[in-house]
């Protein structure tokens, strides 16, 4: 254990050596690299829990890893958020066992500036909105180049096949090929549409969502429609911006996760709300079907949405049924009444109706 201490000490890296000490993990030694990014020198940290160096949430996802890497002798690597003063860290840990020690390697991945006053939700809001700019950057990359090389290697097969006239065998596997390549431009053209959709500003958010829904379903093959009531849509174009991302990421997630066939994005006024539902026919979140909240975090998706509910002081609502998932974002209007949530229904779009027989749960977020 001293050698690996004195590894640790000495090597230029982001790691610690950490031990079970009186049943749980505990820093036996850190380099200077790390304490750094903990903002405290090395004898201030060693000894302490690795749970204190960490928010609660991650420092449980931490320890439970730590404690799996050592059961089973094997390395594991998370993901967890971090703060830290005004920053929002996003870091790689990863566990590497040594006995009943371990080395922990911790690498940050990017930071997102916040400020003091966004507490918890400012973090969120801030990696949601980091995400978003990845999502747009990779749009543009997937869009601009990889579609292109597409293009150039169906040429290229093309030219190969008339110049080589092939025939028999050779024929069908270039033939398979390109095949293979026209379903990967779809693909392609898919993502980057979602990753990269319409510019709020040519329209305002009642036509942005129409032609994103419209462009949704074209690309994915789901079923999307629009129903948006009457407005006005009195809001600030951040307060717009941030329903628009909402029904982005929930549309997503129903492309990714749901195994839905149709969705309905609805937007409407309830008093001095501005509502805005994402609704779908898939197979719902088993997690919501009893109307508590989860044990685990909804992910990073619900909790962007979550946050840029809250930086505006509305809410977001997840209701789940045996045959489906809704999600409403409330956002006020700025100067007027706002009145408590209805909880009936609003008289706008079509419904997609759960089984009689279907379990539901809903959680106001």
């Amino acid at each position: 254990m001293d050698d690996y201490r004195r590894f640790v000490v000495e090597i230029p890296a982001p790691v610690a050596l950490v031990a079970i000490v009186g049943g749980e993990p505990r820093v036996q030694a850190i380099s200077a690299l790390l304490a750094e990014q903990f903002g405290a020198p090395p004898a201030g940290l060693e000894g302490r829990r690795l749970a204190d160096l960490f928010r609660p949430r991650a420092a449980e996802r931490i320890c439970r890893a730590f404690a799996n890497a050592l059961r089973d002798k094997a390395s594991t690597r998370i993901g967890v958020a971090r703060a830290r003063g005004e920053r929002v860290v996003r870091a790689e840990v990863e566990i590497r066992p040594l006995g009943d020690a371990a080395l922990v390697i911790m690498t940050e991945a990017s930071r997102y500036a916040t400020t003091p006053e966004e507490g918890a939700g400012g973090a969120a809001l801030a990696l949601a909105q980091a995400e978003q700019n990845e999502r747009r950057r990779v749009g543009r990359e997937l869009h601009d180049s990889t579609a292109q090389l597409l293009v150039a290697a169906q040429l290229g097969l093309g030219a190969l096949q008339r110049r080589l006239k092939l025939t028999g065998e050779a024929r069908r596997i270039v033939t398979d090929v390109r095949r293979s390549i026209v379903a990967a431009q779809s693909e392609i053209r898919t993502f980057s549409f979602m990753l990269h959709p319409p510019s709020l500003r040519d329209g305002g958010l009642a036509k942005t969502l129409e032609d994103f829904g419209a462009g949704f379903g074209l690309r994915t093959g789901l079923e999307v429609t629009v129903e948006v009531g009457d407005g006005p849509w009195d809001l600030p174009e951040a307060a717009q911006m941030a329903l628009f991302r909402v029904a982005q990421e929930a549309l997503m997630n129903v492309y990714r996760h749901a195994r839905a066939q149709k969705a309905a994005i609805r937007l409407f006024r309830d008093g001095g709300f501005v509502v805005l539902e994402v609704e779908d026919d898939g197979v719902g979140m088993q997690r919501l079907r009893h109307g508590k909240a989860p044990a685990e975090p909804l992910g990073v998706g619900v909790g962007g949405m979550l946050a840029r509910m809250r930086q505006l002081g509305g809410s977001l609502t997840l209701d789940s049924h045996g045959t489906g998932l809704r999600v409403r974002a409330r956002a006020p209007v700025p100067g007027e009444l706002a009145q408590p949530e209805r909880r009936g229904q609003p008289e706008v779009g079509p419904r997609v109706t759960p089984d009689a027989g279907a379990e539901r749960g809903r959680i106001s977020l």
